[in-house]
């Protein structure tokens, strides 16, 4: 049977908890990667670490530069999941998320860095996301869309 429209929750998980957590995580991250020592704070090395042949190193600004659009990409991806009315769309999104920053969580565990765990939760919230997404509607809404 259908929900008449004015009985539907349109509470989904991943459009009103998840993406929105993601939006604010990459708004914050374009921010902590506007320079090495800030983007060295965030993965949890010290400052001091940071050399002034590492500043002057194409390599590692390029790799910033890109570090800075991946996030600006997926804080846009977050914001339009929010917004666009279609659920397939935002478990794309959280599976993408899910696989980037579990990427990113292990490589940090294995080079030691301090906070290695926060994008480890973040990619576990990600997929937990998209596996509760595709049992819906029944769980946190009534409507497959939301």
């Amino acid at each position: 049977t259908t929900v008449p429209q004015q009985q539907q929750h349109k509470m989904g998980l991943l459009k009103h908890f998840i993406l929105p957590a993601f939006a604010v995580l990459h708004a914050s991250s374009i921010y902590a990667c506007r320079d090495l020592e800030s983007w060295a704070s965030m993965v949890g090395m010290s400052s001091a670490t940071v050399s002034d042949a590492d500043r002057e190193s194409p390599r590692q600004t390029h790799m910033l530069a890109c570090l800075q659009s991946f996030n600006v990409a997926f804080l846009f991806l977050s914001a339009w999941g929010c917004l666009k009315e279609t659920a397939h769309f935002r478990k794309e999104i959280a599976i993408a998320e899910a696989i980037i920053l579990g990427g990113a969580a292990l490589d940090a565990f294995k080079q030691k860095f301090a906070n290695w765990w926060m994008p480890a939760m973040y990619s576990l919230m990600a997929a937990a996301g998209a596996v509760i997404n595709s049992m819906e509607p029944g769980i946190f809404t009534k409507d497959k869309n939301a």
